[in-house]
């Protein structure tokens, strides 16, 4: 039974208003709120329910997230779990239980339904993301985390190392299928953000790959409030920093082994509170030699690494062409060929391999086709949705 979300007591609009003085709009209340807010609304289907969200985001907000862009992945999973007020909170516990559906998997479809585009700084504020109403992987990961902790739920960032990818780790104590990982005493569930992919399908090469599992930032209540104001400063004087500056985008930084930060082309990124000595900084990115330095911090000061990355020149070997390949060259003559212009699942197929083939259009295409014939199929829903998510980033492109 299909069902749409649609109903204001399901909070079908929430609206963040966080006007400020300084932006003023001609005419009522209601035209200014609206004059100072980017408005969208989020269509999306889930296991044959329909929901729908209309959100608004004052510009106001968006200048104060957009400060947040350089903190670490760790301060923007605690921001977006923030974000995620009452009102979102209300809105998911209500339409999984009309729907009968886990509000886990309800929340996360939203996310996946919101389509992929490469950004240029990674790992953008939340509402940023759902202000441009688009984002690559690391918004993705960083805005369901973020969802899925503000309603309950203990989630964290599933960093797939070797490929520069953020997904979703979500922690159960039970026994569930797919890849699945133990870290520092928890077993976390692998969780694709950046598309319609089931908890522990494998994407990107995540099986292949080191893991590391990055929670949100913690208040530190480690440290005893009662200690003397003397002993705070002499902790506080055995410290220095490092500054770190990069010859291009999206370098991934380490301090003696660990993961620190990203650092940009144009900016510098700062880690504080390293210990007075000697350390190795090393930055990381897909497709250039790593760059390694012995940096020496010394008490209240900061030393500078200069990062100057090399690209790896790769020699690509001659693709085989493969009989898809030959189907994909000129797949609808191929289809009238075989005389199977009137079979849906002919344009399933070939919807699928477009897909891959990452031609976006002559998807949309054959998937379009395929409702065209089979439109009670059971996984219509999900290719309507798939073609509504292609014409959205044909928006946001033209």
């Amino acid at each position: 039974m299909r069902k749409k979300f649609e109903n204001l007591s399901v909070v079908a609009v929430m609206a963040f208003i966080f006007l400020s003085s300084n932006l003023k709009a001609e005419g009522s209340k209601e035209d200014q709120e609206r004059l100072n807010h980017i408005w969208r609304t989020f269509h999306w289907v889930y296991d044959e329910n329909e929901y729908e969200m209309t959100i608004a985001i004052s510009l106001q907000d968006l200048i104060e997230a957009k400060k947040n862009i350089n903190e670490s992945v760790e301060r923007k999973l605690k921001m977006a779990e923030e974000f995620f007020d009452e009102g979102w909170r209300k809105f998911f516990r209500e339409a999984a239980e009309e729907s009968g559906e886990n509000m886990a998997n309800v929340a996360m479809s939203f996310v996946q339904s919101i389509p992929y585009k490469t950004s240029p700084i990674p790992g953008l504020p939340v509402q940023v993301f759902l202000g441009l109403g688009a984002g690559d992987c690391d918004d993705h990961a960083i805005a369901a985390v973020g969802l899925l902790n503000a309603l309950g739920y203990e989630a964290a960032i599933w960093d797939v190392v070797d490929e520069s990818h953020y997904a979703v780790a979500l922690h159960v104590d039970e026994e569930y299928p797919g890849l699945s990982v133990n870290w520092e005493g928890k077993r976390w569930i692998y969780w694709e953000a950046a598309g319609p992919f089931k908890l522990g399908e494998v994407t990107q090469n995540a099986d292949k790959s080191p893991v590391r599992i990055i929670t949100a930032a913690r208040s530190d209540n480690s440290k005893n409030q009662n200690n003397p104001p003397e002993d705070e400063e002499e902790d506080i004087k055995s410290y220095g920093s490092i500054s770190v500056v990069c010859s291009v985008d999206n370098v991934r930084v380490f301090i003696d082994g660990s993961f620190v930060g990203l650092c940009n082309l144009g900016s510098s990124s700062t880690f504080d509170e390293i210990e007075v000595g000697s350390h190795t900084v090393i930055g990381k990115k897909k497709g250039y030699r790593p760059f390694s330095v012995e940096v020496n911090v010394e008490v209240s000061k900061v030393s500078f690494v200069n990062f100057n990355l090399k690209k790896i020149d790769v020699v690509k070997k001659p693709k085989k062409k493969t009989i898809a390949d030959e189907f994909l060259k000129n797949w609808e003559n191929s289809i009238k060929k075989l005389d199977l212009e009137n079979n849906a699942t002919a344009w399933k197929v070939a919807g699928e391999l477009l897909l891959r083939a990452i031609k976006f259009e002559d998807a949309k295409k054959a998937f379009k086709k395929y409702l065209e014939l089979a439109p009670n199929a059971p996984d219509a829903p999900f290719y309507k949705g798939v073609v509504r998510g292609f014409e959205r980033f044909d928006q946001l492109r033209y």
